[in-house]
């Protein structure tokens, strides 16, 4: 029963239509729905078909997209606080740390919706526990990665949301959906730079489905079965990849 849930529900809908909108955006596209679920089917078919051909090569591709990310993080959290600090104008300016709840709601409703969103941040650490078994010291491993993981991705968002209200107006945040990260770069330096972020952003995003469908691979074949074979791989993924396809 636990391991029909990660193979009957298509976890990388989600981050897959993020990295399909940042990736029409990097290349100019109108974003259309039919564009942005070819799209989005044609990169989780790449991931699926990577993962499930070469998996090791899926491996090495997902960890270094993962040190990418920290890097795009990092360029967003600089580019923030420089406008911030004034040493970037941005006309207008947005204001958004004077009245900072002005217009918000403090309810019991709006406050589960906001831990839900958030929890999305952190539920990667999860996948690890996918994959223990092919972890060294794995005791040990969890116990430092765990605490040191979390709070450097709770740090790094925090500052990154910072840098969000710094770099455009609540109205221009609360209607870019998902695009916020290439609104910040459009605001601070122009439509070329916001095109190049969204690109670095739809890479980032890409090594999260990859890490998604490589914990799902682990997770439904020793939920189901004993011991790992590369048809048996192919078969566990291509049912998932009609999941996401039918979602």
């Amino acid at each position: 029963m636990y391991a029909s849930n990660g193979v009957l529900l298509a976890w990388t809908a989600g981050n897959t239509l993020a990295c399909s909108e940042y990736t029409l955006k990097a290349l100019d596209i109108d974003p259309t729905r039919r564009i942005i679920c070819f799209t989005s089917l044609s990169i989780i078919t790449f991931a699926m078909l990577l993962h499930g051909t070469a998996l090791k090569w899926g491996l090495r591709l997902q960890n270094f997209l993962g040190m990418f990310k920290l890097l795009v993080l990092s360029i967003i959290i600089i580019t923030g606080f420089l406008a911030l600090t004034g040493h970037i104008q941005i006309q207008p300016q947005p204001h958004n740390f004077q009245n900072m709840f002005e217009g918000t709601k403090f309810d019991a409703s709006s406050l589960c919706i906001c831990l839900y969103n958030i929890l999305w941040s952190f539920v990667g650490f999860s996948n690890v526990n996918y994959a223990l078994s092919e972890v060294k010291n794995p005791k040990r491993t969890l116990r430092i990665a765990g605490p040191l993981s979390v709070g450097i991705v709770t740090v790094l968002y925090l500052l990154t949301n910072i840098a969000y209200f710094a770099g455009a107006s609540k109205e221009e945040i609360t209607g870019s959906g998902r695009l916020v990260a290439a609104l910040l770069f459009r605001n601070v330096y122009g439509h070329r730079a916001e095109r190049v972020l969204s690109a670095f952003v739809a890479l980032s995003a890409l090594g999260n489905i990859l890490a998604v469908v490589v914990s799902f691979k682990n997770w439904a074949v020793k939920g189901f079965f004993l011991g790992v074979n590369y048809g048996l791989r192919i078969v566990l993924l291509t049912h998932h990849w009609l999941v996401y396809g039918f979602v």
